[in-house]
């Protein structure tokens, strides 16, 4: 395994993504830190925390753009706006559904944001983004490699990438994030 990420923050409004971006990010091995921040608002907390007390920054942050309270437009350009040592070094990463083209313009016209990736992440996409942004991958190198034939069950041994989309679409259908939130923060 090479270097680990200090820490990712998954910034969302669906917990269900949340769940199984996390999922994916934990079996890739790549950090032991994953913050979740439910908008954009909770994400700039987490940033101004880091500021004003812990000097603690995520690595990567992968921003939604669809969200209550501050969508991930309003987050880049208040992200814009902050003043702290560490932020040229924070990759952001777009983690979108939407299928607009004008949104991957507009985020390639922003220079703070990295990258652009259509929802949902996979562990193949995690893996290009890895190492496309970190000249690496800094977890498990080969863990979700397509290349390899049949390596589903090293990363999943309990539960397929199908059964996966099957309880996160139940959960989608069913509104089940909605009637059982959890509070505002929370790390995996």
């Amino acid at each position: 395994m090479t270097n680990k990420l200090k820490r990712i923050l998954l910034v969302d409004d669906s917990r269900e993504f949340n769940y199984l971006n996390n999922y994916i990010i934990k079996k890739n091995g790549c950090t032991d830190h994953i913050q979740v921040a439910e908008n954009g608002q909770q994400a700039l907390d987490i940033l101004n925390l880091g500021i004003k007390e812990t000097n603690l920054f995520p690595d990567l942050i992968l921003l939604d753009l669809n969200m209550p309270c501050i969508n991930g437009w309003e987050f880049m350009e208040a992200f814009k706006e902050l003043k702290f040592d560490q932020k040229d070094e924070i990759i952001i990463v777009i983690l979108s559904s939407s299928i607009n083209p004008e949104d991957k313009t507009r985020a390639e016209k922003i220079k703070e944001v990295s990258g652009f990736v259509n929802k949902p992440l996979t562990p193949e996409k995690f893996n290009i983004l890895l190492k496309e942004h970190f000249n690496s991958t800094p977890g498990h190198t080969d863990k979700f490699s397509s290349n390899k034939k049949g390596n589903a069950h090293q990363f999943m041994p309990s539960l397929s990438i199908s059964d996966l989309y099957r309880k996160l679409n139940f959960l989608q259908e069913n509104n089940v994030a909605k009637k059982n939130r959890k509070p505002l923060f929370f790390s995996y």
